[in-house]
């Protein structure tokens, strides 16, 4: 009678000590019970009584000692169950909805009232019912399904996309006798795994038209450089027949003019050159190498 009140969790062995305490007290103080005084029949019986009362005594402790302690699991497993963000349904081997937690009614919208005794496709979109009895198919062979991603229906209409992991319940005797269900929505996730496609598919897109561009920039600055040499080249071959054919006839300065034209010519040329190095930079491996700023500068 005092165990339930007692919050210590080895009370029935605490109050079962008590009354052997108070047993063998008895047994040893009590004149009309105590053999050792009377040496009756009588005290005898009592005697096999008072001992029979501690076996059952300590017996009743040990039964209340281990029914509280699985009451007790029992209840920090359906306060772990309760206090779920996930849904966490039970139901039958025929898909009979036993037991529905708050995250169950918290992701679907309806409440243990409205759930349990229906049949789990009561929150299948219509399209995804024929999973129904595959999913019953492997649960009453034991299987166990984990992480299974498909598409649920709450009460409004809305559908959800869920992760659902399927775990078989076997009783103390190895009988299968149902499953529990939990269901986890994963509507975001899926919905951030859309953008990133997308996302992806973009920058893919952007990649192949940015390989296409250097491509086209590299042929171009090819073209251009050699279509621009050539005239140089003409430049630069008459300034020199100019100069060596009209020798006698220029003075210093238009040998001078002659050049700065010779010059120029040469200096574009590798410009011209040096932008098509440059252009195709992109294209190959870069090896850093140190460099003389001094000499840059200067030049």
């Amino acid at each position: 009678l005092l165990t339930p009140w007692l919050p210590h969790g080895k009370s029935p062995y605490l109050i079962a000590g008590v009354c052997t305490v108070l047993a063998v007290i008895g047994l040893l103080y009590s004149p009309g019970v105590n053999v050792m005084h009377s040496g009756s029949a009588i005290a005898g019986y009592a005697v096999a009584n008072r001992l029979m009362s501690i076996f059952m005594i300590w017996a009743t402790a040990f039964l209340t000692y281990q029914y509280r302690q699985r009451t007790e699991i029992k209840l920090r497993l359906a306060s772990i169950i309760e206090s779920s963000h996930d849904a966490i349904i039970g139901e039958t081997l025929e898909g009979e909805v036993t037991s529905w937690n708050k995250g169950a009614e918290q992701m679907f919208g309806y409440s243990p009232q409205e759930s349990i005794g229906q049949l789990m496709t009561f929150i299948f979109p219509p399209d995804r019912i024929p999973e129904h009895p595959v999913i019953l198919e492997k649960l009453n062979r034991g299987i166990q399904i984990k992480n299974f991603e498909t598409v649920r229906r709450r009460k409004d209409g809305q559908d959800i996309h869920v992760s659902v992991t399927i775990s078989p319940i076997i009783d103390r005797w190895g009988h299968l006798i149902g499953a529990s269900k939990i269901v986890r929505n994963i509507s975001e996730q899926k919905h951030m795994e859309s953008l990133l496609a997308i996302q992806n598919e973009t920058l893919s897109r952007h990649a192949e038209s940015l390989k296409q561009s250097n491509e086209e920039l590299e042929q171009f600055a090819y073209i251009a450089s050699h279509d621009l040499q050539e005239p140089l080249r003409t430049i630069h071959g008459f300034t020199q027949l100019l100069a060596e054919r009209y020798q006698d006839r220029l003075d210093d300065q238009a040998r001078e003019f002659i050049g700065f034209v010779t010059d120029g010519a040469d200096r574009m040329q590798i410009l011209i050159q040096d932008l098509l190095k440059y252009s195709r930079i992109q294209a190959q491996d870069l090896k850093t190498v140190p460099v003389n700023g001094e000499e840059v500068l200067d030049e």
